[in-house]
């Protein structure tokens, strides 16, 4: 963001006299030298965490820049300072007419590590390499530079073989967020097994409470459980976490939610995985032992004799489903049956009726509702 020179506030004096200040510090590095003296301050005092995050935006360029590319005989004053003006000033032609892309790395504390201007309609992946190449933190004392992050995070805009290459050779690790999406009546502990090894694989792994589940978001209608409102949702996610695409993994419920995440977000889920089959399950609908199979479904359609029967003799129901259902006998332990029966007792939860909501609009229309919150994350 900017504003006029002449917008200068008159507490600073003529913004002539700023201009100039600011001109004669740019020409002479000032500027650069003490951007480069706050990183190396930050990073003796461990402030930089050298997770590096990769990405662009496009600002406008105002109209009377447009003589600087076309006419650079003349420009009043010549560029000047410690970095070379590139040929075309980075303007350039883009949707919103001329335009500068500022591409930029940034570290998980939001720290600027280097940053690249090019013409707006310069694609994003190109510059991949050079602006990791800029990245350069002096030490303070002896020692060479650091130039070299930990591990690297982008969207799948900057996903091509010579950017992966590249990574390789310098020995950075790529990462992608990992959400991996739970069924009924679970909870992000259903996942407690995975996390730790996907955490020590380098993975993010994120592990949301979908609405209705232990201290998420409860909201009392039927309509705002609706399986397309639940994908829209996990999308919102996944761009909450600075990434345009996340891997995405999803059980029971959460594996259908997975499903319909990639088909109307196919451009947030860069890979994806579901234990739940809608077309096997179509095939094998009118076969009676599918139908058996899946009784509870047909039984969650009923308005508050589920969640009661759920919910009776301190959750009878739930922990015997739990201790006797498992595919693996003792799956799950007394300590994990608690969990998961003080995840259905939440307060505003009463007798799970939030948690049986989702498989009561199957077949609802899209509708807004804001996002929930509580979810998890493990770098």
């Amino acid at each position: 963001m900017g504003s006029p020179w002449r917008d200068v506030p008159e507490g600073y004096g003529s913004w002539r006299a700023v201009y100039g200040l600011f001109r004669r510090w740019q020409r002479a590095g000032v500027w650069a030298a003490i951007m480069t003296g706050l990183q190396a301050d930050a990073d003796a005092a461990g402030l930089i965490t050298w997770e590096v995050s990769v990405d662009s935006t496009i600002a406008r360029a105002h109209q009377h820049a447009a003589g600087a590319r076309t006419r650079p005989q003349d420009l009043k004053e010549l560029p000047g300072g410690v970095v070379d003006e590139p040929e075309d000033h980075a303007l350039g032609r883009s949707r919103g007419g001329l335009t500068t892309k500022i591409h930029l790395s940034c570290e998980q504390g939001q720290k600027v590590m280097s940053l690249l201007v090019t013409a707006g309609q310069r694609g994003d992946s190109p510059q991949f390499q050079p602006v990791l190449e800029k990245i350069r933190m002096p030490r303070i004392g002896p020692g060479h530079p650091r130039r070299r992050p930990a591990r690297v995070r982008a969207d799948k805009a900057y996903g091509s073989r010579a950017n992966r290459a590249y990574l390789r050779r310098r020995g950075i690790s790529c990462t992608i967020p990992v959400v991996l999406l739970h069924g009924f009546p679970e909870f992000w502990y259903a996942w407690r097994h995975q996390i730790p090894a996907l955490a020590d694989a380098g993975d993010r792994v994120v592990t949301p409470d979908l609405p209705g589940y232990n201290t998420s978001d409860k909201p009392p209608r039927v309509r705002d459980y609706q399986p397309r409102l639940l994908a829209q949702e996990v999308a919102d996610l996944i761009t909450a976490l600075g990434a345009g695409s996340a891997t995405v993994a999803g059980h029971d419920w959460g594996g259908g939610l997975a499903w319909l995440l990639a088909m109307h977000h196919p451009s947030g889920s860069s890979g994806w995985w579901s234990s739940t089959r809608p077309i096997r399950f179509r095939k094998g609908r009118p076969s009676p032992g599918q139908l058996r199979g899946s009784w509870y479904i047909l039984a969650f359609q009923a308005p508050w004799l589920p969640e009661r029967l759920l919910a009776a003799r301190d959750f009878r129901g739930l922990r015997r489903a739990l201790g006797r259902q498992p595919t693996r006998p003792g799956a799950f332990t007394t300590q994990d049956i608690d969990r998961y029966v003080a995840a259905a007792a939440q307060p505003g939860c009463p007798g799970c009726r939030h948690q049986l909501l989702p498989g009561r609009c199957a077949r609802q229309p899209l509708a807004r509702r804001r996002p929930w919150v509580g979810w998890r994350s493990r770098p």
